[in-house]
């Protein structure tokens, strides 16, 4: 049985999820659920580099739908390199993938 390659995608979410400053940030997130932000963009769709960012907060840190004011956020972002396969849709799936890998279990 073959072994599947690693996607760019899923490359570049290992490599943003390992940063010292992102790890560091994470017991500001707790059991009680997060509320996260993401988006993706590609240069060139399909085909250029793209790129991706994730923002997590705790969700009792939001009210009324507005993050309150010092509140502790998990920053996230990387990097796609330019590939036939990089699309838009890819960079926000890795955003996404990068939420689910943080999040608290």
């Amino acid at each position: 049985m073959s072994e599947v390659p690693e996607s760019l995608e899923w490359r570049s979410v290992l490599n943003a999820i390992q940063i010292d400053s992102v790890r560091a940030s994470l017991p500001a997130l707790d059991q009680s659920g997060i509320v996260a932000y993401t988006d993706g963009a590609c240069i060139k769709n399909p085909g250029g580099p793209a790129g991706w960012s994730a923002l997590l907060w705790a969700a009792a840190d939001f009210v009324d739908g507005t993050v309150r004011e010092e509140t502790a956020c998990v920053e996230c972002y990387g990097h796609i390199p330019r590939a036939q396969t990089t699309t838009n849709n890819r960079a926000e799936i890795a955003a996404v993938l990068a939420v689910l890998s943080l999040a608290p279990t």
